[in-house]
């Protein structure tokens, strides 16, 4: 019976066993109204894992598999550039072990 409650599977990828590493990457933005822009433009980047809509932290967060934390400065970098009056500020974490991960699709509940 296909009640459609589950949806998909993801598989829980130990990036370190390949060479990368999973960075979350929190824009902060001075011109909140453009991060459309910049969502289009990371969503074309193929090391991009997901954007995260979230309130009261960081305007944009991004998750990204990446080699190195240089790899995640260029992208930075790129950003600045790209976005020069738009992004204020960044912050990085490496995400070392995630413990537990689900996505809900509130639309569905």
């Amino acid at each position: 019976m296909d009640s459609g409650l589950i949806i998909g599977f993801k598989p829980m990828v130990n990036w370190a066993k390949i060479g990368y590493r999973w960075f979350k990457l929190d824009l902060y933005l001075s011109e909140y109204s453009q991060n459309h822009k910049i969502i289009e433009y990371v969503e074309k980047n193929p090391y991009l894992y997901t954007i995260d809509h979230t309130i009261g932290y960081a305007d944009l967060e991004l998750e990204m598999i990446l080699k190195d934390v240089n790899h995640l400065n260029e992208i930075v970098e790129e950003l600045h550039t790209k976005f020069p009056r738009v992004i204020r500020n960044h912050k990085y974490m490496l995400v070392l072990k995630p413990h537990k991960y689900f996505e809900l699709d509130f639309d569905k509940i």
